[in-house]
């Protein structure tokens, strides 16, 4: 066989979606295993982590992530390399 039986993809649902939709996306979720992957039988539809929180946030490599919705992606509005020159001085976190 040349190609493969299943196209290799990776889904994600954000918080946002899971506090809204619950039980009717967790439904969803399990019935398409092969989608979304097995998942566990618990789930704290509530349970808002990391950047997905409202708010400023700062990651290991300097970037100011801002979030203005709680749940939702965040986007970086500030980065440790303001100018071309300075890609040589930025280090990789520890």
């Amino acid at each position: 066989m040349a190609e493969p039986e299943y196209i290799p993809v990776s889904v994600g649902i954000l918080p946002a979606s899971w506090a809204k939709y619950r039980d009717e996306l967790d439904k969803l979720v399990r019935k398409h295993p092969i989608i979304f992957g097995e998942q566990s039988d618990e789930r704290d539809y509530d349970d808002i982590r990391g950047t997905y929180v409202t708010g400023r946030h700062v990651d290991a490599w300097g970037c100011v992530w801002h979030n203005v919705r709680e749940g939702c992606e965040a986007i970086v509005k500030e980065h440790p390399v303001p100018t071309r020159a300075d890609v040589h001085k930025l280090k990789a976190p520890l």
